[in-house]
């Protein structure tokens, strides 16, 4: 991550994709917020270190 406006945007695009799925429960929506969690969370890892996100629990 370049700085926290990328950061920030990436978690919001993450939410969209996550409302979206909710929304529609459509399997692409599913597949695009997943790959979009997981982005967050090496985001969130590479920021914070691998020992802070240990105890999240996956949306899907």
């Amino acid at each position: 991550m370049e700085d926290l406006k990328e950061y920030a945007a990436l978690v919001e695009r993450m939410r969209i994709a996550q409302n979206e799925y909710f929304r529609t429960r459509a399997q692409v929506a599913m597949s695009v917020s997943i790959k979009l969690e997981k982005l967050v969370d090496e985001a969130t890892e590479s920021i914070l270190g691998p020992d802070r996100i240990i105890n999240q629990q996956k949306l899907f």
